[in-house]
């Protein structure tokens, strides 16, 4: 049975990076909800949501994607970036 789009406009396949208050880890989107931690989960979450709906009116408006977000959200500062398919081995 088909998976559901966990995160609007990128695929649950899709390999991260994201950086929380210092720390760094690589990932897939489907993995940001083992975050541990409630607040980094969510500023992830948010992050990565921010990367879809940009990406979204980049191509309906014909401009290029982004490939990264950076922010404070909530309190925690949250940089997420995608990767290539060679970035991460797993």
């Amino acid at each position: 049975m088909r998976t559901k789009q966990l995160v609007a406009g990128l695929n649950n396949s899709q390999k991260i990076r994201f950086i929380v208050n210092g720390f760094s880890m690589f990932c897939r989107v489907k993995d940001i909800q083992n975050i541990a931690s409630r607040d980094h989960r969510v500023a992830v979450w948010l992050a990565a949501e921010r990367i879809g709906m940009e990406n979204w009116r980049a191509q309906r408006s014909g401009k290029p994607t982004i490939r990264g977000f950076a922010s404070t959200i909530e309190g925690v500062e949250v940089q997420v970036d995608l990767c290539d398919d060679n970035t991460l081995v797993a």
